[in-house]
């Protein structure tokens, strides 16, 4: 039997939906923690807590083969793993690298390496890593950096969970906008976080601003003075072509919306936004992410997707900068198609359930 905890976020069902249809019930118990309203309802296998701590049941994580950790960075679970680790076996520990788990704390810490929290907070990350035998990361290479950084010293995994979005109403949306209009859409980031590097990639598109497109820039989820702050710095280098979303859509809204553009452009300075760029791919849209990446290591270099570099747009002219490669389209297509596969997904959890 294994013990799952994971935040109730929007992907937690579908996670929730693979292991109720994959699996046997009895064989993985999940907790699901979080003030997030996307799960509702508990069943024998699924159980709803408000306090880890408390209502964890200890017996059952003693005895469970693995101990999956749906991401670490949430002081909760943090706090519940510090207090229980010597209950956990090094054998037993799954750690889920989401992203912000791993980057964020580390890059506050590198601002003020003199801050109390700051580094304690890298400590208890660190004790907690190096307990870790198991990893799984959604792009491969994350995993270099929990070595590097807090010395993990396991075993790394590739990291799915099945998509919200229904592949026949992609296909279907996708006949959708095929008229010849000659402005072009460009995507910017994917949330209200500074990690999208909004400001840097909005002064480099400065150079194409005779040009005719317009900017779809969504910042409903995140930080919402620093995404206020990206919607007036873009209204003012590109006035009503700069359309920043803060709406939260369906996700059938959010699909035609991605639908809709030419160009994704991420410039990340870290893993992140893997479902957008997902749907982009399998879409047909040309994306950018950078080269000096993670995502890139992952995607470009080791899965050979046709993916562009965002540090080369400032040397590249407006033409060449949207021009999308029919071929690229293609190869990027049949990979999504492929990893969102749900036997793939599964076979994906069974290298690590089986390890």
């Amino acid at each position: 039997m294994n013990l799952h905890i994971i935040l109730n976020e929007k992907f937690t069902e579908k996670f929730i939906w693979l292991i109720d249809s994959m699996y046997l019930p009895e064989s993985n118990i999940i907790y699901v923690y979080g003030d997030g309203n996307f799960v509702k309802s508990a069943s024998a296998n699924i159980k709803l807590v408000k306090n880890l701590n408390s209502e964890v049941d200890l017996s059952l994580m003693k005895n469970s083969d693995k101990l999956f950790i749906h991401g670490f960075y949430s002081s909760a679970v943090l706090h519940f793993l510090f207090r229980n680790l010597t209950r956990i076996k090094k054998s037993q520990l799954v750690l889920i690298i989401w992203g912000a788990d791993l980057y964020n704390s580390h890059f506050e810490y590198l601002k003020n390496p003199w801050s109390f929290k700051s580094i304690r907070h890298e400590i208890g990350k660190s004790i907690i890593i190096r307990h870790a035998k198991w990893f799984m990361t959604f792009a491969y290479a994350d995993y270099n950096y929990a070595r590097k950084w807090y010395g993990a010293n396991g075993q790394q995994f590739d990291c799915l969970y099945p998509t919200n979005f229904n592949i026949e109403f992609l296909d279907e949306i996708s006949l959708e906008n095929k008229s010849n209009c000659k402005c072009k859409r460009i995507l910017i980031g994917q949330s209200a976080s500074e990690t999208n590097k909004h400001i840097e990639i909005l002064n480099t598109l400065k150079k194409y601003k005779n040009e005719s497109f317009e900017i779809i820039c969504p910042l409903s989820y995140g930080d919402k003075v620093y995404g206020k702050s990206i919607a007036e710095y873009g209204e003012k280098v590109f006035g009503d072509r700069f359309i920043p979303i803060f709406d939260y859509l369906t996700p059938a809204d959010y699909a035609r919306l991605l639908n809709s553009v030419h160009v994704a452009v991420f410039n990340f300075n870290r893993q992140q936004g893997t479902g957008n760029i997902e749907i982009l791919g399998y879409l047909g849209k040309k994306i950018y992410i950078r080269s000096d990446t993670t995502l890139w290591e992952h995607y470009v270099c080791r899965d050979k997707c046709r993916f562009n570099d965002t540090l080369t747009i400032g040397d590249s002219t407006f033409e060449d900068f949207v021009y999308s490669n029919p071929d690229d389209t293609k190869i990027n297509k049949a990979y999504f198609k492929k990893i969102w596969d749900i036997d793939y997904i599964k076979s994906l959890w069974d290298k690590v359930m089986n390890a």
